[in-house]
């Protein structure tokens, strides 16, 4: 039965309302579910959440997990997410392995999925929205090639591609050679486009303007550093082979940000993203990641003010509505480890790094302290990893370790680390007691006796 037969069908019940006899066994199953939900023929209107729980509850068919033929693959589950998992085979050499068990290669399959023995997808992040004007995302493409008339060469052009994050406002100059003097007049005419020249710009590699790659402490070219010097904004290499880290420009997807409410409601049936997200009128919604994880179908259900996600008739998530090209995002849906990437919040890394030990979180003060915090979140990130992997107690040490000589580097912090020199039985010293006076030397002569100018005799006069 449909929503629309349930919601028609209780006003026309009163006669089978009272005894549970309306002729029909289905009407009859659903009548006594209402009856036992509280509902009364001449109650007000049913509620969507009412409603869908009265559907799920007659909803057809078996169980996950207790198909007739998945029963008989209940004791392999564990030899199975073994093969899957550790030995990483298919399905199918899977199915020839389970001798002895007499399922079809379609049974296994949805077995595998229902019960999650399946390899874990990867999950990307969804990076939170950059306030206007404080980066823009530069990288080249190649428009083709074009013929010279008089030689008959080919000549490779390429695109100089800048997008702002915020508005998706795109600019593209078109250049043959990406020399610093190029790509300079290229960006002078972005900035007169676009109207002003953003905090902080993110490049790719190429080495008319990178001339090192550092990850942690990116050294640009001196040319190009003193052109950003000059306008003003700071140098953000993105890292090799990792287009995530521009995501704008790599994409080159044009967003429309209209507003256009609907005046009725619209259902659909959507899927989580990897990035924890579904989209829903064009519009992009989080969902929490623990119960609802990548590939989860969701029925939502979009009005004029909210767009709500259920789960087999349980609602799981309200937003507020967002207009096309928006999003509406909460950071307790993230995984608790992807939560202070995904914000790009210094404050959230200070938090998390205080988690760590008292000495771990002063560090990470110190480090993101300034008036450009972004610059060192890679490197407060590090941080935090460091502390996986040499565990929070060690961290801690070396990070007080740090703090006494005022070394604020993630570098050499990872260096103690590696030498095991956090735990040093060798106190260490204050800084005035590191501050010692030279004495002078022994056979030390005076500027005096340097000076081999010949004395100055003074006139007599008589």
């Amino acid at each position: 039965m449909s929503r629309s037969g349930l919601r028609g069908g209780r006003n026309g019940l009163s006669g089978g309302w009272s005894d549970g006899s309306s002729g029909d066994p289905t009407v009859d199953t659903y009548i006594r579910a209402a009856k036992a939900a509280g509902l009364k023929p001449d109650g007000p209107p049913l509620e969507e959440g009412l409603l869908a729980a009265l559907l799920q509850q007659r909803r057809p068919g078996p169980a996950i997990g207790r198909a007739t033929g998945q029963q008989e693959l209940v004791p392999y589950q564990e030899q199975i997410a073994r093969w899957v998992r550790e030995d990483r085979l298919q399905l199918t050499r899977v199915w020839e392995l389970l001798d002895g068990v007499s399922v079809s290669y379609t049974t296994l399959r949805r077995f595998v999925h229902q019960m999650g023995l399946g390899r874990r997808a990867r999950t990307t992040v969804r990076m939170a929205e950059t306030a206007p004007g404080e980066v823009a995302e530069f990288d080249f493409g190649r428009l083709g090639y074009l013929v010279d008339p008089d030689t008959g060469k080919r000549q490779l052009v390429w695109a100089l591609v800048v997008v702002l994050p915020y508005s998706r406002h795109s600019f593209v100059w078109p250049l043959v050679q990406q020399t610093l003097q190029a790509v300079i007049e290229g960006l002078e005419a972005a900035w007169r486009f676009l109207g002003g020249v953003p905090q902080r710009l993110v490049l790719d590699n190429f080495p008319a303007a990178v001339a090192g790659y550092d990850p942690l402490a990116p050294r640009p070219t001196r040319g190009f550093l003193e052109y950003s010097q000059a306008r003003g904004f700071l140098v953000d290499p993105a890292r090799v082979r990792h287009p995530q880290d521009k995501p704008h420009v790599e994409r080159g997807i044009a967003y429309v940000l209209g507003e256009e409410p609907y005046d009725v409601p619209v259902w659909r049936t959507v899927t989580v993203h990897p990035d924890h997200h579904v989209s829903f009128g064009s519009a992009l919604y989080s969902v929490p990641a623990r119960s609802c994880p990548p590939g989860t179908k969701l029925e939502a259900r979009g009005d004029r003010s909210l767009v709500r996600l259920y789960r087999h008739g349980e609602l799981v998530k309200v937003h507020p509505r967002q207009p096309k090209g928006g999003r509406s995002t909460d950071p307790d849906d993230y995984p608790q480890e992807r939560t202070a990437y995904a914000l790009r919040a210094p404050d959230r890394l200070v938090h998390q790094a205080v988690l760590l030990g008292d000495h771990v979180g002063i560090f990470a003060q110190r480090l993101l302290s300034g008036p450009l915090p972004w610059a060192k979140l890679r490197q407060a990130q590090k941080l935090l990893r460091l502390g996986e992997r040499y565990t929070a107690a060690r961290l801690d040490a070396a990070c007080a370790r740090a703090l006494a000589f005022d070394l604020i580097d993630v570098r050499r912090l990872e260096r103690i680390l590696a030498l095991a020199l956090e735990g040093a039985e060798r106190p260490v010293p204050l800084l005035e007691d590191r501050l010692l006076v030279v004495p002078p030397g022994r056979f030390a002569r005076p500027g005096t006796a340097f000076d081999h100018r010949p004395p100055k005799h003074e006139e007599v006069r008589p």
